[in-house]
This record gives C-alpha cells, sequence and structure tokens, in this order.
C-alpha cells in the first residue's frame, strides 16, 4: 500500500481550489471554474500555472505589474470582502 496517497491527495486538491479561484479572479464563468477545478485534480500544479500565466498578461493588459495580481495590492473579491 501507498502511503504517500494523502499527499497526493491533498496536492491535488490544493491545485483544484487554486484553479478554481484563479479563475473565479479571472471573471471565468461558474462552469468553466468547475472545469478549471476539475483539471486541477486531473493535471496537478500544471492548472494553476496556466492560470497564473493568463493572470500576468491581464496585469500587463491593465498596466498593472505582475506582482499585484495575487497579494495585499490585488482587488478584493467578492468572497474576500468585509461585510458593511
Amino acid at each position: 500500500m501507498d502511503t504517500n496517497l494523502p499527499l497526493y491527495a491533498g496536492g491535488s486538491l490544493l491545485s483544484a481550489v487554486v484553479s478554481a479561484k484563479w479563475a473565479m479572479d479571472l471573471g471565468y464563468s461558474q462552469l468553466s471554474q468547475f472545469f478549471w477545478g476539475v483539471g486541477g485534480l486531473i493535471l496537478g500544479p500544471l492548472m494553476p500555472f496556466f492560470l497564473y500565466i493568463r493572470l500576468i498578461y491581464k496585469c500587463r493588459a491593465e498596466g498593472r505589474l505582475g506582482g499585484q495580481a495575487i497579494g495585499k495590492d490585488a482587488p478584493a473579491s467578492s468572497i474576500g470582502e468585509p461585510v458593511r
């Protein structure tokens, strides 16, 4: 029995969550977010890599620095905004 299975499953789950979140930040539909998440489960860190490249190009088109795509200077998504 492979004892590293939880490690692989955790890495795939993390890739799926990051893929779905970044797809949401890029403005994809919910169905597309679902497919990016499933792709993250299957292909692992390759899917977040593709989305990171898209985030960088989106920032370049908007005239922002690439580091502002993710971090304290990034605009808050509707999930992360405080309730007023």
